[in-house]
């Protein structure tokens, strides 16, 4: 048995682990959400101003807020906000256990210790980012679960106890809360059924404002910032920068604007300056290597920004000699098999054979639209040798082992009106129906989270939308193969329906979790956040690859559904 053999088998047992671990999680928590039981009371009483808690006060019945808590609001221009117990259940004390037992955002904790009460409501969770980070699972960058001690320490600080204590005697109670915010009507939520494309065009360029006012004047975005606090979090991404470009770019083309289009110009400046020759080629250095990834969503922002008569960027010999240079590169990495290998090494002048995740897809797809600046066969040559490596089935099982293929299907897309590829659009479908299977739907009773079109198995953990939004843009490309290309084998018209219907449902759910503005009483800047897309319903992390996937899947659909080709 070869190495390569091996590592396959490693990382298949490592899945299917993982798998059974996610599953058994799963039915732990399902069982918790079944054991609900109605309630009605008590009620926590809170007066918020820009996300910070000015007063708590709980009642255990009556609609109108307390005294105190009025006064409270007058003296500090704040937001009452009402979050009452309509049902509770047994919750568990194991650390473990408790993680899975709560449904993120409609879930708090009724905590006893010596006969004293404490709410801790969703959110006092949500404000701690107590939701979703309780157990890591760093290889595939997920964190969900619950994280009890935090529950914990905020009942310690209201019941004036050391926490060690609450820990050691506490009994505990799942509460699901109802929240009002006093003297505001609840927004009407968009369904799939209401969605059309002037709601989900006008939720993209709020997307896009939203990046925009979050560009420096060097062109660097602020990377990712804290909905509730209005803090610039630590740490860039170059790749996201890119693809956060690629968005904004699309956008701009779309509007007159001068926002959208001088933040896309600064953007696309600042991956512009930072290419340096890499022997005959141009590439995008990071450290001592320059990947593939980087090369290829750049090579797409850059292709973005000149396109047609709305272009950003005019395509003048210096912007074409950064596109060729780029492509160049990307061929340069070719392997025997058609395949790319993703880095070069600057140090010695050689590529490095090492392949990471979405890389190959990315580069296909950059390659077939580069070309049509470019106009050098080769682009598309090597874009279809990479597509058709990436749909081929490598080892037994894989065509039932789907990874996130939404760059795959986008380049199959790309490549549809020149080299289309039969294999590579039926790949895509069975992709898209084995996405539609982990599709959550409405709710069965009001006790559910409305999650509907979002992807899971249980409400744990919260969805992510910016998988959500990579996985629709992905499916997108199924039917904008259709609208470009009729050499290639057709999809059947139920097929097609139950495509348009999940692609519907998700970007729903997407623009209902979009800040459009959100629960604002939870920010200390609720102007900063709007149009940004959160890391879940629960974590107002704003980070510029959610909002890129989500809004470029919102225009992208609503340009599609307006006209039967993209522009």
């Amino acid at each position: 048995m070869n190495a390569r053999t091996r590592k396959t088998i490693r990382l298949l047992l490592a899945a299917l682990g993982l798998t059974a671990c996610l599953a058994l999680l799963g039915f732990f928590s399902a069982r918790a959400y079944a054991r609900l039981r109605p309630r009605n009371g008590p009620i926590a009483w809170s007066v918020w101003q820009r996300g910070r808690l000015i007063l708590r006060v709980t009642t255990n019945d009556g609609a109108a807020p307390p005294p105190e808590i009025l006064a409270a609001r007058t003296t500090s221009a704040g937001t009452v906000v009402s979050e009452r117990v309509v049902a509770d259940a047994p919750l568990p004390t194991n650390e473990l256990l408790f993680s899975v037992a709560l449904v993120p955002g409609l879930d708090g904790v009724l905590v006893t210790v010596e006969g004293r009460d404490v709410l801790v409501t969703p959110d006092d969770a949500i404000v701690r980012a107590a939701y979703d980070h309780a157990l890591r699972l760093p290889a595939i960058d997920l964190e969900m679960g619950a994280d009890r001690d935090l529950f914990l320490d905020v009942a310690a600080s209201r019941l004036q106890l050391d926490p060690a204590v609450v820990r050691a005697r506490a009994t505990l109670r799942r509460v699901r809360m109802h929240r009002e915010v006093l003297g505001e009507t609840p927004p009407k939520l968009v369904s799939a059924t209401d969605l059309d494309p002037g709601t989900a065009r006008a939720a993209a360029l709020e997307g896009a404002r939203y990046l925009a006012r979050h560009t420096t004047e060097e062109g660097m975005f602020h990377y990712a910032v804290d909905g509730v606090t209005g803090e610039i979090l630590p740490g860039y991404n170059w790749t996201r920068h890119a693809g956060a470009t690629l968005f904004l770019a699309a956008a701009a083309r779309t509007t007159s604007e001068a926002l959208l289009r001088e933040a896309a110009a600064r953007a696309v400046t600042a991956l512009r300056i930072r290419l340096v020759a890499c022997a005959a080629t141009r590439c995008f250095p990071e450290g001592e290597s320059a990947d593939a990834g980087v090369a290829a969503l750049t090579l797409l922002a850059i292709v973005e920004t000149t396109r047609g008569a709305t272009a950003i960027v005019p395509l003048d010999d210096a912007v074409r000699a950064d596109i060729v240079g780029l492509t160049s590169f990307l061929r340069s990495l070719q392997r025997a098999d058609g395949d790319l290998w993703h880095r070069f090494d600057l140090r010695t002048g050689r590529v490095v054979e090492l392949q990471r995740p979405y890389f190959s897809g990315e580069a296909a797809l950059a390659l077939a639209r580069a070309a049509e600046v470019t106009g050098d066969v080769r682009d598309l040559d090597v874009a279809a040798a990479v597509l058709g490596r990436l749909v081929r089935p490598s080892y037994f099982g894989a065509r039932y082992w789907f990874g996130e293929e939404h760059w795959t299907c986008q380049a199959m897309e790309a490549l549809a009106a020149h080299r289309p590829d039969g294999a590579a659009l039926e790949f895509c479908v069975r992709w898209s129906a084995i996405t539609r299977e982990m599709q959550l739907e409405k709710p069965l009773a009001l006790d559910e989270p409305d999650l509907d079109g979002a992807f899971g198995v249980t409400p744990f953990p919260a969805p992510h939308p910016a998988v959500i939004g990579g996985r629709i843009e992905g499916v997108l490309s199924v039917l904008g193969a259709l609208s470009v290309a009729s050499s290639i084998p057709t999809v059947s018209a139920d097929e097609q329906v139950a495509i348009g219907g999940q692609v519907r449902r998700a970007l729903a759910f997407m623009v209902r979790t979009q800040l459009l503005p959100g629960p604002r009483h939870l920010f200390a800047d609720p102007a900063a956040t709007f149009g940004g897309v959160p890391s879940s319903v629960v974590d107002f992390a704003i980070r510029i690859d959610a909002v890129q996937h989500c809004c470029y899947a919102l225009l992208r659909w609503s340009q599609q559904i307006s006209s039967p080709k993209p522009p």
